[in-house]
């Protein structure tokens, strides 16, 4: 989605809200389309991924593209 003050603070709110924990956050705004995407892995049990999913879209903008991506365990 496209850039603007608040959307940090608007998606930490939905994760604190799931009651997950920010473990690393990575955030980038393309300097010519000012889109912005961000990156978060996060730690906690998270009960239902549909909930998350369906919250940060009540709080973001309309164009907004949210995708979770479940940590996979790495065979050593």
């Amino acid at each position: 989605c496209l850039d603007s003050v608040g959307l940090i603070s608007k998606i930490t709110s939905v994760i604190a809200f799931c009651k997950l924990n920010i473990i690393i956050m990575r955030e980038f705004v393309e300097p010519d389309s000012k889109q912005f995407f961000a990156r978060f892995e996060l730690e906690g049990n998270l009960m239902d991924e549909s909930t998350l999913i369906q919250q940060l879209y009540l709080v973001l903008p309309s164009a907004a593209f949210v995708q979770i991506n479940p940590k996979k365990k790495k065979d050593i």
